[in-house]
């Protein structure tokens, strides 16, 4: 069935149809796959009542095709145009989030439909700019959120965070503000104060309780010019979050201390390793790239059992 697919749906894009009739056909590809996603058991409803349940099981065969097709029809020229690009990833999601709520294939409807969320963002930032791209981001936010109280879903919760943290820090770079931490900072106070306060006493998972509040934190001075004192003071933060997490035996922070150290650490020592290659002889960057794969080829049972311990360590973290 996937072959055949495939095939079906890579003929009709070398025809090059006219882009009105792709974006019909998208339409209602999207609505036979949701359909499919959101009524799976219709139809055997024949078989249910006597009917023949081969046939059935070819008609949701062919249905299926049919609704690859279309969809593969669909996005491969609405790719073509950026303004009906827009509309075919917001129809493809709006079709995903409905399947993903009440269909069947939730493992695979949902982060397809984050990631058509994501892709939506991306095409409204190239099209019309961060601010409009700010907006849209921000009410995915919204709904994600709205609906994971609804579904009582942590998950989607979190995914709704994530949107709208994403939103807020591209209104920053769209008003070119330089210190992004004068506005970064108070929110990621609040977000950890919560998130202490909620787990005062309690056995919550430390991502739950600051995870939110240190991306908050290290995420916009990451991504941020990477200036002199900004650089220290992230550092300086990082390390300090690391050092904390270690000794409370919390992982969010252990994880995320520890990455932002080691991205801060290779941004800055990378001009300066940089241009130590550049005085070198060549020959040295080989001899001793060499000369550590023969130490750790040696030592590999060594470094293996020093890998499992560190993960170990951090798995028994909170």
């Amino acid at each position: 069935m996937a072959g055949l697919a495939v095939v079906i749906a890579v003929v009709p894009l070398t025809l090059r149809l006219p882009y009105g009739v792709a974006v019909g056909l998208l339409v209602g590809g999207a609505l036979a796959a949701l359909a499919l996603a959101v009524w799976p058991g219709t139809l055997r409803t024949g078989a249910q009542n006597g009917r023949d349940a081969s046939g059935w099981g070819s008609a949701r065969v062919v249905a299926g095709v049919v609704a690859v097709w279309l969809g593969a029809l669909g996005v491969g020229l609405g790719a073509a145009g950026q303004s009906m690009t827009i509309v075919v990833l917001a129809v493809l999601c709006a079709a995903a989030v409905v399947a993903a709520l009440w269909g069947r294939g939730r493992g695979v409807t949902a982060p397809t439909a984050v990631a058509l969320a994501a892709a939506e963002v991306g095409v409204v930032w190239a099209a019309h700019g961060l601010r409009v791209a700010s907006l849209v981001c921000a009410g995915a936010g919204v709904a994600a959120v709205g609906i994971g109280v609804w579904r009582r879903s942590r998950e989607i919760g979190y995914v709704g965070t994530g949107f709208l943290l994403g939103a807020s820090w591209m209104r920053l770079w769209a008003e070119s503000v330089d210190v992004v931490e004068a506005y970064t900072l108070p929110f990621s106070l609040v977000l950890l104060g919560i998130g202490w306060w909620h787990s005062r006493g309690r056995p919550v998972s430390s991502w739950r309780a600051y995870g939110a509040g240190l991306v908050f934190t290290f995420g916009p001075s990451l991504l941020a010019e990477p200036i002199g004192i900004r650089s220290l003071a992230l550092g300086a933060a990082a390390l300090g979050v690391t050092v904390w997490g270690a000794r409370a035996r919390l992982q969010a922070p252990v994880a995320l201390g520890g990455l932002t150290l080691a991205v801060v650490a290779v941004r800055e020592l990378a001009p300066w390793v940089a241009e130590l290659m550049g005085v070198l002889p060549r020959w040295v960057p080989i001899a001793a790239g060499g000369l550590l794969l023969l130490v750790v080829g040696a030592t590999y049972e060594a470094r293996k059992r020093d890998v499992l311990r560190l993960k170990n360590a951090v798995t028994r973290l909170t």
